[in-house]
């Protein structure tokens, strides 16, 4: 242990090596979990498997081997300040280290032992953070359904598509909750079935800009659900992150107004889509792929 890296407390540096120890024989044995070309989504799933197994065998060595009062004595020490970290980031990192140590824990008492935790760190890491909120899912082989974004109104108006990535489950529900109650989010984001999100640019200026940026960018998102019914219930929540978090009013319909820009909702059997846009109509546009 760096000692100047954290409190010097050797019940609290037990704790720090039990974690860090599960690392360490994991990769020696196994190799820890990276998938090559893995989605935003898919990389922080397999985050929360290696990190949910070091969890889940440093509490486990906690209740074993320390004793619980020095713990809580030792652990108010920690400096839990995040510094210039955003609150998103941390968020979905405790969710890899708390609902990985979950998830793991459900594939030890399905398995009634280590062998489905072991298949997974060697043959099958879980494909999406929806795998390891809902771990029967993982076990039943529920993956992510593919999803395209059509843009043909930015291709003819000569945008520059710049890439794009996936939410995932867990970044949908983060996304609700800027502007919903947090179990409302959750309920909202259950039944994902996958998600694509895009960022155009009108020129390559765009990508200097530094503060509001609206009106150089175009933001698609586009999310397929498990049922048309849970298509409509996230896009009944959907315009709370609009208002919430971006300042949007409704300006008729499935269009906000936005401070600077413009977004629209368009809702599809099975699919939700969301674009974020200079103006009403190429907002509308995006939104529906025309």
């Amino acid at each position: 242990m760096i000692s100047d890296a954290g409190p010097t407390n050797r019940t609290l540096v037990e704790f720090y090596l039990a974690h860090e120890l599960t690392h360490a024989l994991e990769d020696e044995h196994f190799g820890l979990a990276h998938t090559e070309g893995a989605s935003d989504d898919g990389s922080l799933a397999e985050l929360a498997l290696t990190e949910g197994t070091a969890t889940a065998l440093m509490i486990e060595y906690a209740r074993l081997h320390l004793d619980p009062g020095e713990l809580l004595a030792a652990s108010l020490q920690i400096d839990a300040g995040r510094g210039d970290v955003p609150a998103f980031v941390v968020e979905q990192l405790e969710q890899a280290y708390l609902r990985g140590a979950a998830f793991v824990e459900e594939l030890y008492r399905q398995g009634d032992g280590w062998a489905l935790v072991d298949d997974a760190l060697v043959n099958r890491p879980p494909a999406s953070t929806e795998q390891v909120l809902h771990p029967q899912k993982y076990l039943g082989v529920e993956s992510p359904l593919p999803t395209s974004i059509d843009a043909r109104a930015l291709d003819r108006r000569g945008w520059q598509r710049l890439g794009g990535g996936n939410l995932g489950e867990a970044g949908t529900s983060q996304l609700l909750e800027v502007g919903a109650p947090e179990d409302v989010a959750r309920l909202s984001a259950e039944g994902w079935g996958g998600d694509r999100y895009a960022l155009w640019a009108r020129d390559r200026t765009a990508l200097e800009c530094t503060t509001e940026c609206r009106e150089g960018l175009v933001l698609i998102v586009r999310w397929r659900w498990d049922s048309g019914r849970e298509a409509r219930e996230f896009a009944q929540a959907l315009p709370a992150y609009l208002r919430g978090g971006l300042d949007g009013e409704r300006d008729g319909g499935a269009t906000f107004a936005l401070d600077p820009g413009w977004a629209a909702i368009e809702q599809a059997p099975g699919s939700v889509t969301l674009a974020l846009a200079p103006s009403a109509r190429l907002a509308g546009l995006a939104a529906a792929g025309a």
